[in-house]
């Protein structure tokens, strides 16, 4: 019996130490992120960095975190809460605070939900590399000032390394029932049946990175090499938008690829944009003219567009935009 007893101690001396030593490092880690975010010249801030959840799991609660860039974007909120258990420190699951605080160079914004919850797994090993992400919001909503609010029943974000592949990782966003803007529907009148709420709203991609998600993400930043555009969906009453394609980035920045994308009630669509305020009435006709031009020849109400990136220019179809855009201008 005295045996048993002293294993029983022995081991539960080893289980707290091993918590301990967990606790321990999540809390350093915590601290040396943020650390390393401020030497990278954002501003980042907690208030407070505790650890409960002894003797099975190590909870991690940031207390009023902040982030922020010179550049105007940031983001704070009340709390964020991850959980692991101790003998799976590779899988967190978050929590967050019903209310978070955006601010961009444009509007500050205020996405407040029911519930929402994260999930992160990462590769067992000493690169801790990613290899697949969750975010679940439930009744999300986002109030922009000046510009609205807008709900939806649940707004999902995924992502997940591609096996085999080791710097592909595929990206899905799929929201229920989004709201559509109520002044919208109201000018839009009779101009076709526009429900109070969109039926799709759903983006599937692949990217792949110039190097992986791992833990020495942040000596080497990952860039965009390729992304490869499956599916991006938008159904609302009579009006539907699609596009696909594929853009590869060279290593100066240079995009080169084709976008396609399809409208369906093209016309309508242009009425939308203008009762959204988006295009003026001149703008309109001038607009139509060239839309004409990728009318599909056997349904003259549905649109078939090719965006062409390649030899530093920009075209829909055989209509020259421009200059193409580079990398830089929209990854740092």
């Amino acid at each position: 019996m005295r045996i048993l007893t002293g294993l029983v101690i022995v081991l539960a001396g080893l289980w707290f130490t091993w918590w301990w030593i967990a606790a321990t490092a999540a809390e350093r880690g915590a601290e040396a992120i943020f650390h390393t975010l401020r030497a990278q010249g954002l501003e980042a801030e907690v208030r407070e960095i505790s650890v409960a959840g002894f003797p099975n799991r190590v909870d991690l609660t940031l207390d009023a975190p902040r982030l922020a860039t010179r550049d105007g974007w940031g983001w704070q909120s009340a709390f964020v809460q991850l959980f692991a258990l101790t003998y799976r420190p590779w899988h967190l699951i978050a929590a967050f605070a019903p209310v978070q605080q955006i601010s961009t160079p444009f509007a500050p914004a205020v996405l407040a939900f029911d519930k929402g919850q994260a999930s992160l797994v990462l590769k067992p090993g000493s690169d801790l590399a990613f290899d697949r992400f969750v975010l679940d919001l439930e009744n999300p909503a986002l109030s922009v000032t000046g510009e609205g609010e807008t709900r939806a029943a649940r707004a999902l974000v995924a992502a997940r390394r591609v096996e085999g592949a080791p710097a592909r990782y595929d990206l899905s966003l799929d929201i229920a029932e989004p709201a559509a803007d109520p002044r919208l529907v109201a000018a839009l009148g009779g101009a076709g049946t526009f429900p109070h709420r969109l039926e799709v709203l759903r983006l599937d991609l692949a990217v792949d990175l110039s190097a992986p998600l791992d833990r020495h993400a942040s000596a080497r930043p990952p860039r965009p090499v390729a992304l490869e555009l499956r599916a991006a969906e938008i159904a609302w009453g009579d009006l539907a938008l699609d596009a696909a394609g594929r853009v590869d980035a060279a290593p100066d920045g240079t995009l080169t690829g084709e976008i396609r994308l399809g409208v369906r009630n093209w016309r309508l669509a242009l009425g939308v944009a203008q009762a959204a305020g988006w295009i003026g009435e001149a703008g309109a006709r001038n607009t139509e003219r060239i839309l004409r031009l990728f009318a599909r020849p056997d349904d003259p109400e549905s649109l078939d567009i090719p965006l062409v990136l390649g030899e530093g220019q920009m075209s829909l179809g055989a209509i020259r935009l421009g200059a193409a855009p580079k990398l830089d201008d929209f990854w740092p």
